[in-house]
């Protein structure tokens, strides 16, 4: 497949990318290679090609996800220097 200079002009605009006449030259080259090589690997038959998610086998080494009671809030407000349960007691930073 062949990208033209018209088309080069207009994904740099998009990009917003001032290309000298140079660059477009050599980026209509390169984007028609790329997309050659994309329609090569369309031609290949991978019907019977398992889908890879990752080269190794790897399982995932997180524990189930449940609730439980955390239970430090009491011991977090007996530390506390001033509290009133469930509360922290802290000085009014707004005059009233």
């Amino acid at each position: 497949m062949s990208i033209d200079r018209k088309t080069v002009e207009h994904v740099a605009a998009l990009a917003r990318l001032g290309l000298t006449g140079e660059e477009k030259t050599k980026l209509e080259a390169e984007l028609s290679g790329i997309l050659d090589h994309v329609a090569q690997l369309s031609k290949l038959e991978t019907g019977k090609v398992e889908p890879l998610y990752h080269i190794l086998p790897i399982q995932n080494v997180f524990r189930e996800d449940a609730a439980s009671p955390a239970g430090v809030r009491d011991d977090v407000l007996k530390h506390a220097p001033g509290a009133r349960p469930p509360f922290f007691v802290v000085p009014n930073v707004l005059d009233e």
